[in-house]
């Protein structure tokens, strides 16, 4: 099910992010969705942690007020369990439908997008 579904554009600057994040260096458009949000979600901790703590962004500058700071932070967690493999974590994957995988991973480069015009 790898491109069966639309995805919004990844900016030039995310997609090569998102494909040095991951582990085979494969390109955003070529990883299956779990893996699609594993990658943002690691990318957006290496946009925002700067000397091992969370910037804060000018959210209102970067996304018109529209996502905060603190729904970044709720995205992370959410999508956390994407990157580890423990049985919990797993089985935590297993309760998201494709649609809300879809719905995160537009979320998530939604995101990414506006970090990546961080100055």
């Amino acid at each position: 099910m790898k491109d069966e579904y639309q995805y919004i554009d990844v900016d030039s600057v995310v997609d090569d992010s998102l494909s040095k994040i991951s582990t085979r260096r494969a390109a955003f458009n070529q990883m299956e969705i779990d893996e699609k949000i594993s990658s943002i979600n690691m990318l957006i901790e290496n946009i925002l942690k700067k000397d091992k703590k969370y910037i804060i962004v000018d959210c209102e500058k970067l996304f018109k007020g529209l996502i905060t700071n603190e729904i970044i932070k709720q995205y992370r967690t959410l999508t956390n369990c994407f990157r580890h493999g423990s049985e919990q974590m797993i089985s935590e994957r297993a309760s998201f439908s494709e649609k809300e995988k879809i719905f995160l991973v537009n979320f998530g480069i939604t995101i990414c997008n506006g970090l990546s015009n961080l100055d």
